[in-house]
């Protein structure tokens, strides 16, 4: 993943989450499907609620398991991504 032209990401809006233990626990009504995220992913997820460049995350993680974190979520199109020209 690269971030080089300016993406930034965001929690996507529209879904039911309750934080336990570090964890987060996340329910996709559309998509019938709940997620739980260990407690690094979580943090990752905690910060990009409000758009926010890979580079600027503030999380207990080396910006490799930063990446792969977001990468994961947007997978799981948990997390949206914006473009710099967007």
């Amino acid at each position: 993943m690269s971030d080089a032209h300016g993406a930034e990401y965001r929690q996507r809006a529209g879904l039911a989450v309750e934080i336990l233990d570090g964890e987060a626990l996340i329910w996709d009504e559309p998509a019938q499907a709940l997620h739980r995220l260990n407690p690094a992913t979580t943090a990752v997820w905690e910060a990009c609620a409000e758009w926010v460049a890979v580079a600027a995350l503030e999380a207990p993680l080396p910006r490799a398991e930063v990446e792969g974190s977001v990468r994961d979520l947007v997978e799981l199109q948990l997390l949206r991504r914006r473009d710099s020209f967007e």
